[in-house]
């Protein structure tokens, strides 16, 4: 444990779960506003299920990425949303979410983020779950986007990330 203020980091020699305790304290709003359960569920509704299969994805391979749904309201009543957590050593810094049933002409956005303003962080997805043996290649898969990553997941691929806020809109004029 290092327990210096503003640096105050641990590392278990055993394990090696390590993390920043002031980097945790700070994204707590970021947690709090995440709509994450405390428990991510077992299962998915029969709608995401569904829409994972087309996309031939197993459900197995998105929860043990800590993908998590919820149920947005709207004025039709409720719409199943999907969202992909980013983690900096297990702290929850972002959340990029999508509508399971959004369709060409909808009014919202298929896509997007928490707000820049609970402190985000605009990071690679995927990168909690990189890691390397001591005598093995260390390579990196860097995808596009969510669904292109947890393609890459589900045919047993660990080591692979997506871009920040994944591939931009073709018709965006600044790419920042």
């Amino acid at each position: 444990v290092n327990n210096e203020p503003d640096n105050r980091w641990y590392k278990c020699h055993h394990c090696n779960f390590s993390g920043n305790l002031d980097m945790q304290d700070k994204y707590d709003k970021v947690a709090e506003k995440s709509r994450m359960p405390k428990q991510i569920a077992e299962t998915y509704s029969k709608e995401v299920r569904e829409y994972l299969e087309k996309r031939g994805i197993d459900q197995k391979t998105a929860l043990k990425e800590k993908i998590y749904e919820y149920n947005m309201r709207t004025a039709e009543g409720s719409k199943p949303i999907m969202g992909f957590p980013f983690y900096i050593n297990l702290t929850l810094v972002n959340v990029k979410y999508f509508d399971v049933r959004w369709k060409k002409g909808d009014e919202g956005p298929k896509w997007w983020q928490m707000k820049k303003d609970l402190g985000t962080k605009s990071i690679f997805l995927g990168m909690q779950s990189l890691s390397f043996d001591v005598d093995e290649k260390k390579e990196v898969i860097i995808t596009e986007g969510e669904w292109d990553w947890l393609t890459w997941k589900q045919c047993g691929y660990k080591n692979v990330v997506s871009v920040p806020m994944g591939a931009p809109n073709p018709n965006a004029k600044e790419f920042e």
